[in-house]
């Protein structure tokens, strides 16, 4: 087992160091990596969108992605009669 698997595996308790990154994906620095991650994305696809240097407007586009994206998951499954 690799040093890495090893402590995946364990919880921050168990370990006598696990990193400084052990505890930080957890919580919000977890939905900040994604907003940014999303801003990143965005950019290759040309929108202009800079995550740090404009914070609201990521936030903004990013919530009206996901609920655009919750929509057309609903009408598909309405269109197909799928409940996956």
């Amino acid at each position: 087992m690799t040093f890495t698997k090893l402590f995946l595996i364990q919880s921050a308790e168990d370990v006598p160091f696990a990193g400084e990154n052990f505890i930080r994906h957890t919580g919000e620095s977890k939905d900040f990596a994604q907003a940014q991650v999303f801003a990143w994305n965005a950019m290759d696809k040309g929108v202009d969108l800079h995550f740090h240097a404009e914070p609201t407007k990521a936030a903004v586009l990013r919530k009206s992605y996901k609920g655009k994206k919750v929509k057309k998951k609903l009408n598909h499954k309405k269109i197909t009669g799928n409940s996956d």
